[in-house]
């Protein structure tokens, strides 16, 4: 290959990312782009047994793995869809705060429904979760889930510190709308 197309070659890999991996940091500390694997505590088991991470991070980028409505501490699934999307919201912005995040920095939501007539009372539950600020979401109808007796799952994509800043209430903001303080 001569040296005018070796060094396109190399050009266009520089430009879209496709050059060689970046390096460990000499302080030991990982490059911002290499993939951070999410585990909280609890789901050790979970990561050994099925072989797969709760989310996987690169720089900003989150990326949650479908969540269920599986209480990790009692390894209980309730049988109505009103707990089971409850318990799964609630793992999953375990997971996200887990790799440093919170609900308000979801760009998109994928959730997974076995009967699509639980759509309500799920998008009702969720509702509980995300107030403001609504990330994109698909809902898609499944035959089926891993474990028989779930029926939502929910997975999500999430850029780390995109979400509003929460910032403290001031006296003039806990005043009643259209009142003076």
């Amino acid at each position: 290959m001569n040296a005018r197309i070796c060094y396109a070659v190399l050009l266009v890999a520089g430009l879209t990312g496709c050059g060689a991996p970046k390096p460990v940091s000499n302080s030991g500390a990982v490059d911002e782009l290499q993939k951070e694997l999410i585990n909280p505590p609890g789901t050790e088991e979970t990561y050994r047994t099925w072989q797969y991470s709760q989310a996987v991070r690169s720089g900003r980028m989150l990326w949650v793995s479908g969540q269920v409505g599986y209480d990790p501490e009692t390894g209980e699934i309730p049988e109505d869809v009103e707990a089971q999307s409850r318990l799964a919201l609630r793992n999953l912005e375990n997971v996200i705060t887990a790799a440093g995040g919170s609900l308000a920095d979801v760009a998109e939501l994928v959730t997974y429904h076995t009967d699509m007539r639980d759509f309500q009372t799920f998008a009702r539950v969720k509702g509980e979760f995300f107030q403001d600020g609504f990330p994109a979401w698909t809902a898609v109808g499944v035959t089926a889930l891993v474990e028989p007796r779930l029926k939502v799952e929910i997975r999500a994509t999430v850029v780390i510190g995109s979400g509003p800043a929460i910032e403290e209430p001031t006296d003039d903001e806990d005043a009643p709308p259209g009142t003076d303080s």
